[in-house]
């Protein structure tokens, strides 16, 4: 066991163990205290026998740090420390101390908790658990061990920072039993994730066993009644059970361990239900009852009798909903009253009074308005009013990324986002214009997003120019809601005079935009404008982007000018989709993320790359002049004789197995090779690009040591949703998401390797330049490493002719083929969707 490792005084990253207080043979927890401050704190480890088990270590760790990370919720205990010992390699982690013995402990001492005591707890619960809820994850267990109750008036419950569900569903099912009753039998022994509907599962045991003082059985299938009448209703499986309980709670309990987790209670109604049967109708209000959804057929009806509560127990309702109070309505509360007659009129007529003084108000606004714009050129026709904010950071992860730099009209949680590639001189976007100015009209900026990136053809020579112009408009104007506003003026003015696009007529069409013309010059040259542009036409071939006018509703390809009523239909479909998401409890900001990852799956991934096969093929031995630039990760001698660029991505299978094919390769001839990664996330995997942007984040902040720490654990993570990568961030002491203006220029960075990739046609992941010689793909390991013995005879041979081994790389690159389809020289030839 891990007590026996361990001793009083040894130190675990910066703290100093006191004493052991449990071991369960999945982890062992110490009390002890901050070195420097003497702060109390608690040390969880790992079990030395999970370490070398596949993902246990680092769902571990990412289970660690997610969830108080996420929350930064004063109830749930700090985090201080996520890391491992240098000595063993056991991963732990630091906490803030317990402020209170755990309910484990209250049940063990006194028994039983009274009803009131228990609807507290019930009520305490919800609000914790808001941001891992509304991100569809879970706490995943429950547990009277992870609860604690600080003692004093008005103290509150907290729950551990520190997880065991999401580790017990990463283990074998021997190692099970420790975890208790408490985690959702969806979470054992299959790797699935906590999710609001294991969370169910978890309150509905720690209740019984709060009412009862009594461990849970380990199995609650519900079933019907048996010859011998036993039911798994909780009151009949034990006599003392039944005089506890109050009436209504087996079908409550049944409802929450309902097998299927879709079919049980949402985490809000099952705490408000179970409140109300705990403490009882409310003073004036009459009994009634409520139905409970997906309540198995035990010999009974499945309702419970309860107050007539203000919601619907049968539609799912957000968790962070305040409960119902639990005594009689206060004073002046209209909470089911009817307003009267004379209160109607008095509301009407007040508000007839607001709408006349706002008309008037919109009159002279309206004068003054347009004074100010008369001198200012007039644009199309197609003109619409642009309502722009400011972009969510997820939105940026997404697999058609929409960040902070994009030109938007529409709200950020607009649950339909049309991303346009478009080219100022193509006069087919001309006439689409039209078409979506349409579209921003009849749709509100609540409902349609739209985003612009630019897609000059090689075809137009004053369309790139046009292009950074746009730019500048938008950082001149200063970005975010009102740089778009600006932009949206000066696009319109773009596509009312498409033959006049020269420099002159630019820039002043930029100031009447509202950029100011010294900030407008100034972005111009900075090279910011070049480096947008690049990034969008790189982002467009990565989709498949040959043409434009090209959009993507929500993922979905529309090329060309197609009929309004096309996209009309495209965008209702997924209003109807996304209040589904909504509905179900998807946060609107996650709408988009969610709707672009379906979309883009369900159409068999309508994008240029996909991943590699896993066949090995190289090319016909061209030498490719591959750059190892100053911010890419290295690993090996500067001067190797064999320099191995990687173009990889974090979420792709073959590039995982990959990683043991270099390694072993590595060690054979390790003051040979110099090994070198570039990100190349594919657009099929949607998690690739926020991995590698995570990884960078890391390279910036703790180099190529932090670098490949960070691909190590995202490879060996079980996947890449959000709070694993925020635990990978938490364990390397690195802040996730990243601020937006590291956000920025991670997507720069990442945009950069992408465009080298296209540059040297690199069609998949993973691909190898070794010494320049293109190989594809992860297996077979012979082909490969045939391509590592020639090019490393190659290289000796220089080396005999006297070139330092220092200046090898440099010399092979020196003859090398030069990358061609620079992202600078603009998109591939257009087709018929374009001019």
């Amino acid at each position: 066991m891990l007590a026996t490792m361990f001793r009083p005084g040894m130190t675990l990253g910066q703290s100093e163990l006191v004493a052991p207080v449990t071991d369960d043979g999945i982890t062992a927890v110490w009390r002890a205290r901050r070195r420097g401050t003497g702060e109390p704190c608690i040390v969880e480890v790992l079990s030395p026998g999970l370490v070398a088990t596949p993902n246990a270590r680092v769902a571990f760790l990412a289970a660690a740090g997610a969830i108080a990370t996420a929350t930064l919720d004063r109830r749930i205990l700090r985090v201080f420390e996520v890391d491992e010992d240098p000595a063993t390699q056991i991963p732990f982690i630091t906490t803030a101390e317990d402020p209170g013995p755990s309910l484990a402990h209250r049940l063990e001492a006194r028994g039983p908790l009274a009803l009131a005591e228990v609807a507290g707890i019930v009520r305490a619960l919800p609000e914790p658990l808001r941001t891992l809820h509304d991100r569809g994850r879970g706490h995943g267990d429950l547990s009277p061990r992870n609860l604690v109750l600080p003692e004093g008036p008005g103290a509150e419950p907290v729950l551990r920072g520190f997880v065991r569900g999401a580790l017990a569903g990463q283990l074998p099912q021997p190692l099970l039993s420790a975890a208790g009753p408490y985690v959702a039998p969806e979470l054992c022994g299959t790797g699935c994730r906590p999710t609001p509907a294991s969370d169910v599962f978890s309150l509905a045991l720690l209740a019984l066993a709060s009412l009862t003082g009594d461990e849970p059985p380990r199995s609650w299938d519900p079933v019907k009644p048996s010859a011998s009448g036993i039911t798994r209703r909780p009151s009949l499986l034990r006599p003392a059970w039944a005089e506890r309980l109050p009436n209504g709670f087996d079908e409550w309990f049944l409802a929450c361990v309902y097998p299927v987790p879709g079919k049980r209670l949402s985490f809000g109604n099952a705490a408000r239900n179970l409140s109300s049967l705990l403490v009882g109708p409310r003073e004036g209000w009459p009994k009634g009852r409520v139905a409970l959804p997906g309540a198995p057929e035990v010999g009974a009806e499945s309702v419970v009798e309860t107050v007539a509560e203000p919601f619907s127990a049968d539609a799912p309702v957000s968790a962070w909903e305040p409960p119902p109070e639990m005594a009689s309505a206060p004073m002046g509360s209209t909470e089911g009253r009817r307003p009267s007659a004379f209160g109607l009129a008095l509301v009407v007529g007040l508000a007839l009074l607001a709408l006349a003084a706002l008309a008037v108000v919109g009159v002279a606004a309206g004068v003054v308005y347009f004074e100010a714009k008369r001198s200012v050129p007039v644009p199309s026709a197609t003109a619409v009013e642009t309502v722009a904010s400011a972009v969510d950071p997820g939105h940026a992860f997404a697999a058609i990324a929409v960040g902070a730099d994009d030109p938007i009209s529409g709200a950020a949680d607009a649950p339909v986002t049309m991303v346009v590639f478009g080219d100022f001189a193509c006069p087919f976007c001309a006439q689409a214009n039209i078409v979506f100015a349409g579209l921003r009209k009849e749709f509100a900026p609540t409902e349609l997003r739209v985003v612009w990136k630019h897609y000059p053809l090689p075809s137009h020579p004053n369309a790139r120019p046009a292009h950074e112009a746009g730019v500048a408009t938008f950082l001149g104007a200063g970005g975010g809601p009102r740089g778009s506003e600006a932009f949206f003026h000066f696009y319109d003015l773009v596509f009312s005079h498409q033959e006049e696009l020269g420099r002159d007529e630019l820039a002043a069409w930029a100031v009447s935009a509202g950029a100011p013309q010294q900030s407008y010059q100034e972005a111009l040259v900075s090279g910011r404008p070049r480096r947008k542009v690049d990034l969008d036409i790189a982002l467009g071939k990565r989709l498949g982007v040959d043409g434009t006018p090209t959009c993507f509703i929500n993922g979905i390809e529309i090329r060309g000018v197609a009929p309004e009523a096309k996209y009309r239909e495209v965008i209702e479909a997924e209003l109807v989709a996304g209040r589904r998401l909504m509905d179900g409890g998807t946060p609107r900001s996650r709408v988009y993320v969610e709707r672009v990852a379906a979309n883009s799956s369900a159409s068999g991934a309508p994008f240029a790359a996909s991943s590699a096969r896993s066949l090995v093929s190289a090319d016909d031995g061209t030498i490719w002049r591959v750059a190892v630039q100053p911010d890419d990760p290295v690993m090996g001698p500067a001067d190797a004789l064999v320099t191995i660029v990687e173009f990889g991505d974090f979420a792709c299978s073959s590039c995982a197995r990959a990683r043991a094919m270099v390694g072993q390769l590595r060690e054979q001839h390790p003051v040979d090779i110099r090994w070198v990664w570039k990100d190349n996330p594919l657009p099929d995997h949607p998690r690739g690009k926020p991995a590698a942007m995570l990884a960078r984040l890391a390279f910036a902040g703790r180099g190529n040591t932090g670098f490949f720490r960070a691909h190590d654990a995202l490879f060996a993570a079980a996947a890449l949703d959000d709070i694993d990568l925020q635990g990978i961030a938490t364990g390397l002491g690195l802040s996730w998401p990243p601020a937006d203006a590291m956000a920025i220029q991670l997507e720069e960075r990442t945009g950069k390797s992408l465009a080298e990739a296209a540059a040297l046609e690199v069609r998949g992941s993973p691909t190898f330049f070794i010494n320049g010689q293109r190989v594809t793909g992860a297996e077979p390991s012979e082909r490969f490493e045939a391509v590592f013995a020639e090019r490393l005879a190659a290289a000796r041979a220089l080396e005999t002719e006297g070139v330092p081994r220092m200046r090898i790389y440099e010399r092979l690159m020196a003859d090398a083929k030069e990358p061609g389809g620079s992202e600078a020289k603009g998109a591939a030839a257009p087709v018929a969707s374009g001019p």
